[in-house]
C-alpha cells in the first residue's frame, strides 16, 4: 500500500499521480497543524499533505510534507486511522 504511494509521490510531490487523487487532501486547519507541530515537530508554516488508503475494514492515514531545500519529500507518518486518533488525541 505504501509502496505504491511513495512511487507516486516521487513523481509528483503533491499527490497528483497517487491512485486515488480524490483521497488526497491538504491539512489546512490550524487546531491539527498545531497537533502536528506537537506530536511531529513539524512547523506550522508548512503544508501537510493528507492521503487515505482504504482496504477492506483498515483505514490508514499517510502524511507527508515538501522538503523544498532538498528537493524531496518527507513522509512523517503511516498509520492507521484509530492510532492516529490515539498519537493526535482525536475524539472518537
Amino acid at each position: 500500500m505504501c509502496s505504491d504511494a511513495v512511487s507516486c509521490l516521487s513523481a509528483d510531490p503533491k499527490g497528483l499521480t497517487l491512485p486515488k487523487p480524490t483521497l488526497q487532501t491538504i491539512v489546512s486547519s490550524t487546531t491539527l497543524k498545531n497537533k502536528f507541530k506537537q506530536a511531529y515537530n513539524i512547523p506550522i508554516s508548512k503544508t501537510i499533505y493528507e492521503y487515505k488508503i482504504e482496504r477492506g475494514k483498515i483505514k490508514y492515514r499517510l502524511y507527508w510534507v515538501i522538503e523544498a531545500v532538498k528537493k524531496c519529500v518527507s513522509i512523517f507518518e503511516f498509520k492507521s486511522r484509530n492510532q492516529m486518533r490515539q498519537v493526535l488525541g482525536w475524539k472518537e
